[in-house]
């Protein structure tokens, strides 16, 4: 399942934890019912070292903020990554123009981070790495920036891939009593691949009788309990 959300930088030490960590504050934030709350918030670099802790200044600037990256690693982007990825926000165009040249089946969702802010007339977040604390500090803001977007980005495009159906919207085929809980298996209006949840309703008349997030799109029967 497309569920992780990619932070793209060039060493996985500076830029890339930095909007990880920014983004996964803001996520705790959104209320338990955002459909953001499901997806997996990493990062990783173009030319990263693996293991590598993240850069001292990185780390001072989020601590400003009352984030900690302190036992943060540096992790290389993969192709299972991409393969495993709902959006990627890179942190530069040249990251993005990799990930097109260098990978199999690029995300759908791929921007750079500052892309997200509307009418944003430079795209890219500058690398600082070698530069004093007020320079992460300048790019801890230009991301942050970024997030309150990024996260409103995520939430329409997750929503639009809830549908809600109603029993008078699919073929029963057969209903089949296990003890006093109905057990419905239908066929679906839509094909699977098409949405990663949808709700299933039954009524009677105006009165709803169960509704049902049902995040299996491959299974055809349920226990409406």
């Amino acid at each position: 399942m497309k569920n992780k959300v990619i932070f793209l930088c060039t060493g996985n030490i500076c830029r890339s934890p930095m909007g990880e960590a920014l983004l996964k504050h803001a996520i705790e934030a959104r209320p338990k019912t955002s459909p953001v709350r499901g997806l997996e918030i990493i990062s990783a670099g173009t030319s990263a070292v693996d293991g590598m802790p993240p850069s001292a200044n990185s780390v001072s600037a989020l601590v400003r903020v009352g984030i900690d990256i302190s036992s943060y690693r540096a992790e290389s982007l993969t192709q299972k990554m991409l393969d495993e990825c709902y959006a990627l926000f890179a942190m530069s165009r040249s990251h993005i123009d990799e990930v097109r040249n260098f990978y199999k089946n690029p995300p759908e969702r791929m921007f750079t981070v500052r892309q997200m802010i509307p009418d944003c007339q430079h795209p890219d977040v500058p690398d600082p790495y070698g530069g004093p604390l007020s320079e992460y500090i300048e790019v801890r803001d230009e991301i942050a920036e970024a997030i309150p977007h990024i996260v409103k980005y995520l939430e329409h495009e997750l929503k639009k891939n809830i549908m809600r159906i109603e029993k008078d919207q699919f073929d029963m085929n057969t209903t089949i009593m296990q003890g006093t809980t109905p057990v419905f298996s239908f066929t679906l209006p839509f094909e699977s691949a098409q949405v990663e949840s949808f709700f299933l309703t039954f009524r009677l008349g105006k009165e709803t009788v169960i509704e049902k997030k049902l995040t299996d799109c491959e299974t055809k029967e349920y226990e409406l309990s």
